[in-house]
């Protein structure tokens, strides 16, 4: 069977402010240790709100400095929900959640990032 490293988790209630569309800033950042080759779960969430009226917002997943995924929007609050997981070989791993809006009225509260790694 499967042993199971402790989940590492790591929380930021904001609210990150925006500034410009396509101008990123760090949300929260968790990272994990794999003593074994393993799986790697992530999960990572945050709520997007634009105090008046709707604009463009985006979020993007990094594992390591690489983007491995992203999403952009235009549309009324919303959660941000990504799940990711991936191979990986014996090593620490770097978790981390950026938000981009294009006002200060846009924001992403309640940032989390929870990672689990599967080993054997």
């Amino acid at each position: 069977g499967n042993a199971v490293t402790v989940p590492v988790s790591a929380y930021n209630p904001g609210p990150i402010q925006g500034t410009s569309f396509g101008e990123y800033h760090h949300a929260v950042t968790a990272n994990i240790h794999m003593e074994q080759p393993g799986i790697i779960q992530i999960i990572a969430t945050g709520s997007i709100h634009y105090g008046q009226g709707w604009d463009y917002a985006g979020t993007r997943l990094f594992v390591n400095g690489g983007l491995v995924a992203e999403h952009a929007i235009n549309e009324a609050y919303t959660t941000v929900a990504y799940g990711h997981s991936f191979w990986a070989p014996v090593g620490t791993y770097s978790v981390a959640l950026y938000f981009s809006g294009v006002a200060s009225k846009n924001r992403l509260r309640n940032a989390s990032i929870c990672i689990m790694g599967a080993k054997r």
